[in-house]
């Protein structure tokens, strides 16, 4: 016969409910209450259930050792079926506890090893009046519980469901500090943060490192069109295309309203480009589902930058306005394209904008001032004109891939009047082994500029 005094459970309870003060994660509490649970409710074995939406887990289990400390050995967290155990499920209709002195003769007690002579309690826990797990106690002697150590471990979680309550209301509290509630990105706070890290580790490891500023075109209009809950609709569903697209070591964020920010890690303009070519291409091939029956053919003007040819002064918050004039260049145009920025901090001069749009296989591009953003300096259009995959002997190469495009002068009204530059480009495993490049000189803009064309890559996603 145990000789448990009620000035012990009293102590006991206050003691976890002490521990209710000091904001503990689930997981910082539930080590702490296990020496408390076990110095006056006796067991060899505990486990902790937890649901998390309409799923079940084994959240947390442990054992006891010989000396009556906590067990160093854990039992990892698995699913399991909660409709399988007739205790729980009763304890989930009455949500009231349970004990059972001999498991091995009671007929709804499950185990999920051999089932051995032991005893066994459990106490639900319980949420605003719903049971979101148990707690459970097994000990391997048979007649261990009596009604007062149900209404202990009764005690015991509800203070459980306490922690449990402010542990999810923290780490919401903590999601909402770095997540936009709209559409489950970071926010514009967290990015700015995450940026400036960012910048650093790129001073001191020399790495690339690409923005994009992304504005949903003509998003007003929808939303004076269909209503806000439209305009929500779309929002996330270009959040969503946009998460997609890049990689998982890339930021994203909503940058506010209609616009969205992106950092492209240790990549160079040209792999930004790729990036933001994904986007454009995800968001704008395939309408959005708004209401009912309809869809909307959603575009995007997309500014990108980087920080090459910068110098010493250079800042995140400086890249991020080079990539807000690059997106406000594709809108003042026409919107539906990508800017690029080419920056040159010993010239500033001959910085300028190059916005691409896509035509089919081929693209537009406009050369704009920084200056005046809707000043277009010149047009020129890269045409695809043919892709193949043959087996040739003129390059030495047991296969390739080979891509001819041309890139014409456009008058103002988009007519070609003049063959600029002539590429063709052999590629073995979509690496590019050899290259040839004709050009033009005498122009006012040089392709010794640091510049994308085709010849380094843009068509790659168009290929067969």
């Amino acid at each position: 016969m145990r000789d448990i005094t009620e000035t012990v459970r009293a102590k006991a309870l206050n003691e976890a409910s002490l521990l209710l003060n000091q904001n503990l994660s689930l997981d910082e509490f539930i080590p702490k209450i296990q020496q408390i649970l076990g110095a006056i409710i006796p067991y060899d074995r505990a486990n902790v259930i937890l649901r998390h939406d309409e799923t079940w887990f084994l959240e947390s289990a442990w054992m006891t050792n010989k000396d009556g400390g906590i067990s160093d050995e854990s039992i990892p967290s698995v699913e399991i079926n909660v409709k399988g155990k007739p205790l729980l499920v009763d304890m989930m209709e009455s949500k009231t506890p349970l004990f059972v002195n001999d498991t091995f003769i009671e007929e709804r007690y499950v185990s999920g090893s051999e089932s051995k002579r032991g005893s066994w309690i459990g106490a639900p826990i319980i949420i605003n009046g719903e049971v979101i797990g148990f707690l459970n106690l097994n000990s391997d002697k048979t007649k261990v519980y009596l009604d007062e150590d149900a209404k202990l471990l009764a005690a015991f979680s509800s203070h459980l469901a306490l922690a449990l309550k402010n542990s999810r209301e923290h780490q919401k509290m903590t999601a909402l500090a770095r997540h936009d509630e709209l559409t489950g990105l970071r926010n514009r706070r967290f990015f700015n943060r995450a940026g400036e890290a960012e910048f650093e580790r790129k001073k001191l490891t020399g790495s690339e490192l690409s923005a994009l500023m992304i504005d949903v075109d003509l998003f007003k209009r929808i939303n004076d069109t269909f209503g806000h809950p439209v305009g929500n609709t779309v929002l996330q569903a270009v959040a969503g295309r946009c998460f997609n697209s890049l990689r998982s070591i890339d930021i994203l964020a909503r940058w506010g309203g209609d616009e969205f920010a992106a950092l492209i890690t240790d990549s160079d303009i040209f792999n930004a480009f790729q990036a933001a070519s994904r986007i454009l291409h995800q968001v704008g091939d395939d309408p959005i589902d708004i209401k009912k029956s309809r869809k909307i053919q959603q575009t995007l003007s997309i500014g990108l930058a980087d920080t090459s040819n910068q110098g010493n002064d250079d800042s995140f918050e400086k890249l991020m306005d080079r990539a807000d004039i690059a997106v406000y260049a594709v809108k003042a145009t026409g919107k539906n394209g990508i800017g690029i920025y080419f920056s040159n901090s010993e010239n500033p001069e001959n910085e300028q904008i190059a916005v691409y749009r896509p035509k089919g296989k081929d693209w537009h591009v406009e050369i704009v001032s920084t200056e005046d953003r809707e000043k277009i300096l010149y047009r020129y259009i890269v045409e695809n004109k043919s892709f193949e995959s043959e087996e040739t002997d003129e390059w030495d190469l047991p296969k390739e891939k080979l891509i001819k495009y041309e890139i014409y002068d456009l008058d103002k009204d988009g007519n070609k009047i003049n063959l600029a530059f002539k590429i063709e480009q052999k590629y073995e495993d979509y690496e590019r082994v050899q290259e040839k490049y004709y050009r033009i000189d005498g122009r006012n803009f040089s392709f010794t500029q640091p510049f994308i064309h085709p010849s380094e890559g843009l068509l790659d996603n168009f290929s067969e």
